[in-house]
């Protein structure tokens, strides 16, 4: 909850500069509240195991792309 305040603050904010396009935020925002729920919704049916591992596998993809 304290990040969805943390980036409503700073979302309104830099809006009041300008520097907010409604458009681009649904293109970044809607996935990612679709991201969220879903990911609740799983939580608790996924083993932490599976969880740890499928992270793992996300840091060194990550890792290796970072290097090439």
């Amino acid at each position: 909850m304290a990040i969805v305040l943390i980036a409503a603050a700073g979302a309104a904010i830099q809006g009041l500069y300008g520097n907010v396009h409604p458009l681009k935020a649904l293109i970044v925002g809607g996935p990612a509240i679709l991201g969220v729920i879903a990911g609740t919704a799983l939580q608790q049916r996924v083993p932490e195991r599976a969880v740890s591992f499928a992270f793992a596998v996300l840091l060194v993809i990550s890792a290796v792309l970072l290097v090439v």
